[in-house]
């Protein structure tokens, strides 16, 4: 029988079969570590996939789009902001296990045959981020040290670290294309939680450099959706506002002009593009049946470094047009305001997604108003 393993954490369903998309991610054995209370995550099945941070917001949609094409997975988390409801859905499947661990402190032990999407990261909102440089850059260097190195011993079928758009200075161009993450400081205002990022994606280089390990790096830009955070501390732009619109505030005072553009992609986009570059990458790894343009990039992969890749999409939307969108989805009579004493932060901040779509032939699309009001249908329904 599977079973939820961890502190509080009951049984679930016996699974299917994952089905295996690719013939060189061959199926063998797979095993994830166990915290000291002899948390059971090891079956002896089929390849799997596993997500660390897999019940938080990315996590959790990821863990849905594997399962809903029957492949099997394993949710490693700590469980400081993912929930366990999160993953309702894919645990009903039978095709999911969770492992109760916090890859802060502890190791992680993988099989040659996994698939490992490394989401697991300390997250918190601006203002922390902006005062507690030092413990984003520690902690997230030890969760990513912890399982890159982890990765390093095993050598999986696939790796994918998951990045950030923080890692870009403050003057990147703008669409900002991936090279700029290799010249300058990310930007100060996330700067302990992106410098934590860049080196995780320098390790992941060097571990593809000299151990031969199939890997790819993605940068996120501002994801939202439905089980985001909603908390003071650590929630982003959108779920703030909508947060503090819900709870009554009228007017509802944003800072900064309102002019500064972002790119908002949903989660479950995210996942869905996450899902299309696993069944790609390995393929470019394994080039010599593709077309000329394939075995370059293979080639490419193979001696110089793995792929690295913005996801987001070419639509900019001002944080006025957020918060309208807010008030206008919430159906409620609530104004609000900008304070024009506190900084916009960026004017522009757009990922050159151009390398994305090569790839996938693909862009997320879904409209800014239909996450925003799937998020407040999703924060209300939360009690």
């Amino acid at each position: 029988m599977w079973q939820l393993c961890g502190p509080g954490l009951e049984a679930a369903q016996q699974p299917r079969r994952g089905q295996q998309r690719h013939p060189h991610l061959r199926a063998r054995h797979a095993r994830v570590g166990q915290e000291d209370d002899g948390c059971p995550c090891r079956d002896g099945a089929t390849m799997r996939h596993v997500i660390t941070g897999g019940a938080g917001m990315i996590g959790s949609h990821l863990a849905d789009a594997l399962t809903a094409r029957g492949e099997r997975v394993l949710v490693v988390d700590n469980f400081s902001r993912g929930k366990l409801a999160n993953l309702t859905g894919a645990i009903q499947t039978g095709l999911v296990k969770v492992c109760h661990l916090d890859l802060e402190h502890k190791p992680l032990e993988l099989e040659p045959d996994d698939v490992v999407w490394h989401l697991a990261a300390k997250v918190a909102g601006i203002e922390y981020n902006r005062h507690n440089q030092y413990e984003m850059l520690r902690a997230n260097l030890a969760i990513n040290t912890n399982v890159i190195e982890a990765v390093r011993k095993a050598k999986p079928a696939l790796f994918c670290f998951v990045s950030t758009v923080c890692v870009y200075p403050a003057d990147a161009p703008v669409p900002t294309p991936e090279s700029a993450g290799d010249v300058g400081n990310p930007e100060p205002t996330n700067h302990g939680y992106g410098v934590a990022k860049w080196l995780g994606e320098q390790m992941v280089k060097h571990l593809h450099k000299e151990h031969n390990q199939a890997c790819f790096i993605v940068r996120l830009n501002n994801a939202a959706g439905p089980r985001d955070y909603y908390d003071p501390e650590s929630s982003h732009v959108i779920p703030a506002l909508i947060r503090r619109t819900l709870a009554g505030e009228n007017p509802v005072v944003v800072w900064g002009s309102g002019k500064q553009t972002r790119v908002f992609v949903d989660t479950r986009d995210i996942a869905k593009a996450l899902v299309l570059l696993g069944d790609l990458v390995p393929t470019l790894y394994e080039s010599t049946a593709f077309a000329c343009r394939w075995k370059t990039i293979g080639n490419m992969l193979r001696n110089t470094g793995p792929l690295v890749i913005n996801i987001g999409h070419e639509r900019e939307t001002s944080i006025a047009e957020v918060i309208d969108t807010v008030v206008r989805q919430s159906g409620l009579d609530v104004g609000y305001e900008f304070d024009t004493s506190k900084p916009d932060g960026h004017a522009r901040r757009m990922p050159d997604v151009s390398q994305l779509k090569g790839f996938i032939g693909w862009l997320p699309d879904r409209k800014l108003s239909d996450t925003v009001a799937d998020m407040i249908a999703d924060y209300r329904g939360r009690g």
